[in-house]
């Protein structure tokens, strides 16, 4: 469904330039030509005028709730260690090599995290630019893709292109 306003530049617009098995570092043609196109795209629309959204209430409250959550914490764990363990995770679990056990192992242990991220500890609380609180938000953000791809990969039973799992081996990349 194409949604007014969002825009995606280079790999993330699956154009397909590849087909299904790109393979690692070889996106340069999406990069150039897709984020070209995206950029000059934009660059009408913003002149001709482009109908946003303003933020409502309630995505303001929202925003500030989860900075007033981190500016207020007191335990918790260490922001980059979190982070490690999320990279571990999607790497030891939702790598090249992939099963449903493993998967299954792996949406556990970020079922775990979720909490554990959102009880981080925020070390410097310092209000002039502050690189520990948008490590924090980072990794929120880092989460939420990695949850998405998780599940998404858990559910999509079949081999094609880079996703290859061991228990449906028999590939179909048309």
């Amino acid at each position: 469904q194409v949604i007014p306003g969002l825009y995606a530049c280079g790999e993330v617009a699956c154009v397909s330039v590849h087909g299904a098995n790109r393979l690692g570092g070889n996106s340069l043609l999406d990069l150039v030509v897709f984020g070209r196109a995206s950029g000059l795209h934009i660059e009408r629309a913003l002149r001709e005028g482009i109908d946003m959204r303003d933020a409502s209430d309630s995505d303001i409250e929202q925003a500030m709730s989860r900075l007033d959550k981190l500016n207020s914490s007191k335990g918790g764990e260490n922001v980059a260690a979190l982070r490690k363990e999320l990279q571990n995770t999607m790497q030891n679990h939702f790598g090249v090599f992939r099963n449903e056990t493993f998967m299954r192992e792996g949406i556990a242990k970020l079922a775990d995290l979720r909490g554990r991220i959102e009880g981080a500890r925020l070390d410097d609380k310092s209000m002039a630019y502050n690189t520990a609180r948008i490590e924090a938000l980072e990794l929120h953000n880092l989460f939420e893709v990695a949850e998405a791809t998780a599940i998404t990969a858990e559910e999509r039973r079949e081999s094609r292109g880079a996703h290859a799992r061991d228990d449906y081996q028999e590939r179909d990349d048309e």
